[in-house]
């Protein structure tokens, strides 16, 4: 069943200016629609082959070559796309068609043969169709002054800067067709400090800082996504616009209060946050990642650590916004001493932070020690199995060249062990060991990830109070 997305291929999403705020307008793909359906109803229909779908495309005149770097009809996520392949839309003449029929099969095969074969055709005819049309509204995008932002297809990287008004800055960036390593970022600066929203960090209280922190928002890459990221961009630029002392009040302000209110939340209700934790998974529209980075279920971390660890986190992840967004208390006291009191709740943890940090880097250290001795009796007995490896490799080898068809790998193995009863004793401390040295390594990396995170948290507070000494 051949199915077409609606944004970027119906239409265009756009911002446009009009006395001052922005408003979001669809502009229309001159597209040819009743040969877009026509297609879609020969792809659908199995009574169709494709010479009946060829001859519709022919035709309706469409040019055979293009090159296209657009997503049509790929899924943002989607990967190994070539946009520099030079798509050509072969037309099979009737004897070709039937001879690549494959013969001998079931009904059900070539009826599945038939519809492959219209889909991968219709789709780069499609393909060609949409990039067109969409070449052409990008183009007159760009000579309307009023319009300040649209929505995008360019495979792989690629960032729009749009200046919405002398204050605003809006950079979108995207990297569509790349698999895990897409994305769909945007940022919005007023006055060059990025704006983020911070009660977002406390709604989603499963969500590291460094989800927000670099941009105001991830957006996981969909097309679906792109109406959400303008509205977006709207509501932020109009409610800045309108009055920047109400946009300080009503945006800064009570988002302060909201992520002060949400920190002192996570202190007092830390075993409620953590079982509420819910996969990334489910999330519907934003790209974040996990605070929770340890399991409760693992043997290298204690549920008490856990929780330390999880209100540590969200913490000092919190003084990161307050970085970013330092400059802007310049315009409203009110807003300095909600950062001030950002920064005093850290320091409410820091006594706790650095007796923990000090008594597992004592640990840590010890486990250092174990380890090493564990890994260097290993690479020992590895030695010495390398070594008698390659004496059962030499011996099974002349057995095989003497039985020749009788040979039995399994049955000359035994009886190498049995000539030879070193191998077989080394084999045994060789797996002994590897249980000793896996055991002490996944334990060692464990706390050492542990004490990596703890130590993150102190440096963020540490720094915290070294930029914002004169405040406290």
């Amino acid at each position: 069943m051949l199915t077409l997305p609606i944004i970027n291929h119906q239409f265009i999403s756009i911002i446009r200016e009009a006395n001052g705020q922005l408003k979001y307008e669809e502009l229309p793909m001159n597209i040819n629609q009743s040969l877009v359906n026509k297609i879609c109803d020969y792809v659908n229909n199995e009574n169709y082959t494709l010479l009946d779908l060829q001859n519709l495309v022919i035709q309706n005149g469409f040019i055979r070559e293009y090159t296209s770097e657009y997503a049509h009809l790929f899924a943002y996520q989607d990967s190994y796309i070539d946009i520099n392949k030079h798509v050509k839309i072969n037309s099979l003449t009737e004897d070709e068609y039937y001879r690549s029929i494959p013969k001998y099969k079931s009904e059900k095969y070539l009826k599945q043969f038939n519809q492959t074969q219209k889909e991968s055709f219709a789709k780069d005819v499609l393909r060609g169709l949409y990039a067109a049309a969409y070449r052409r509204v990008t183009r007159d995008i760009k000579i309307d002054s009023s319009i300040r932002l649209h929505s995008t297809e360019s495979i792989g990287w690629d960032t729009f800067a749009w200046n919405i008004t002398e204050d605003i800055d809006v950079l979108v960036k995207t990297n569509f067709c790349y698999g895990s390593a897409s994305y769909l970022n945007v940022a919005i600066k007023y006055k060059d400090c990025l704006l983020t929203p911070l009660s977002d960090y406390i709604t989603y209280y499963y969500a590291r800082a460094e989800s927000f922190i670099k941009c105001t928002r991830r957006y996981i890459p969909t097309r679906d996504n792109w109406k959400k990221l303008i509205m977006f961009v709207i509501q932020f630029s109009n409610m800045i616009t309108s009055s920047r002392d109400d946009f300080i009040q009503s945006w800064l302000i009570d988002e302060f209060r909201s992520m002060i209110s949400g920190l002192n939340d996570f202190c007092q209700n830390t075993d409620f946050y953590l079982k509420s934790i819910r996969p990334i998974k489910e999330e519907k529209y934003l790209k974040v990642y996990n605070v929770d980075a340890f399991s409760n279920y693992s043997s290298n971390i204690t549920e008490e650590e856990r929780g330390f660890n999880f209100v540590a986190e969200k913490l000092s992840g919190a003084l990161l916004f307050v970085k970013n967004i330092f400059e802007l208390a310049l315009y409203n006291d009110e807003l300095l001493s909600y950062i001030k009191e950002v920064v005093n709740i850290n320091n409410t943890i820091l006594p706790t932070l650095n007796s923990k940090i000090e008594s597992v880097e004592c640990e840590v250290n010890k486990l250092k020690d174990i380890y090493n001795k564990e890994k260097t009796q290993l690479d020992k007995i590895e030695k010495q199995k390398s070594y008698w490896d390659k004496k059962a490799e030499l011996f099974l080898t002349k057995e095989e060249r003497r039985k020749k068809e009788n040979f039995d790998y399994k049955e000359s193995l035994e009886r190498f062990k049995v000539l030879f009863p070193k191998y077989k004793e080394v084999i045994s401390l060789y797996q002994e060991q590897i249980k000793r040295y896996n055991s002490i390594s996944a334990e060692y990396h464990g706390r050492s990830s542990f004490l990596s995170s703890l130590q993150k948290c102190q440096k963020r507070i540490i720094d915290a109070n070294y930029s914002y000494n004169n405040l406290i």
